[in-house]
């Protein structure tokens, strides 16, 4: 049996926040999650092809904060 990820567990391995995990669903980039009852739960094979994805397209500069972003365009910290 494959091992199931819970929104905390995917959010751990990645990084992310919440709700990029649901916009990058939206996207079709990571699966609909598996619902047992009321919980959703990820297939770990289904986690580790979004996150290849992720790197394959490059989304590093996505998951910056704003206040990096503006660093990298030359803009002031306040």
């Amino acid at each position: 049996m494959e091992t199931l990820f819970s929104v905390k567990d995917v959010q751990a391995v990645g990084g992310f926040g919440r709700s990029f995990i649901y916009a990058n669903i939206k996207k079709g980039l990571l699966a609909k999650p598996i619902r047992i009852g009321r919980l959703s739960r990820w297939k770990k094979s289904d986690v580790e092809a979004w996150l290849n994805i992720l790197i394959q397209q490059g989304q590093s500069d996505t998951l910056r904060t704003p206040k990096a972003n503006q660093a990298k365009q030359g803009g002031k910290d306040d």
